[in-house]
């Protein structure tokens, strides 16, 4: 497999600054997704959720003021991490939602996009709590525009989580990056 990746590694330093101060890069993404739940074994209940939801759950009755969802791309060996975090200091504020571990990915001959499958895990679950399959794309600007080569990352989840009444919700939903976060120190 890291033959594989070697490509993908050169295309996107070449294309995204960003990715070429450090191996692990943080994106910010969108969320858009519906969890379901039951209701004393009769009725399904479901409900959207979105990035800010991911957010508020992570901030409880604190501040949300500068903070973000983000792909971490590289957070460790096992994987990439969903997480939210202070978008001035990642340290002043880290709260770790799934975790993209033991992924299998696959690029194409010339390394500009890999498609990857990864378990997703949680703090809830000592096992696996679905799967998510997203792909990273380096995108050119179209009809000659002006700009650089980007990176783009779109995916989706399926996963089951335990709500705040103990009742178990299975969640869908699909995640797009908005582009890095520079800002870092």
């Amino acid at each position: 497999m890291k033959k594989l990746l070697v490509p993908l590694g050169m295309a996107i330093a070449l294309a995204s600054a960003p990715l070429t101060a450090s191996a692990q890069s943080y994106w910010l993404l969108s969320y858009k997704g519906t969890a379901t739940s039951g209701t004393n074994g009769t009725a399904l209940v479901s409900k959207s959720v979105s990035e800010g939801d991911l957010i508020h759950d992570c901030a409880g009755t604190g501040s949300t003021s500068n903070l973000a969802l983000v792909l971490h791309l590289n957070a460790e060996d096992l994987g990439d991490r969903i997480e939210v975090i202070n978008t001035n200091d990642p340290n002043a504020f880290r709260c770790d939602k799934f975790k993209l571990f033991f992924q299998q990915n696959f690029t194409n001959t010339d390394g500009t996009v890999v498609k990857k499958f990864a378990y997703i895990f949680t703090d809830q679950s000592d096992h696996n709590a679905g799967s998510a399959i997203f792909t990273q794309k380096v995108v050119t600007p179209r009809n000659n525009q002006s700009g650089t080569n980007h990176l783009q990352i779109d995916g989706t989840m399926q996963f089951w989580l335990t709500n705040d009444s103990g009742a178990v919700e299975v969640n869908t939903g699909s995640f797009t990056s908005r582009g890095p976060l520079s800002n870092l120190p």
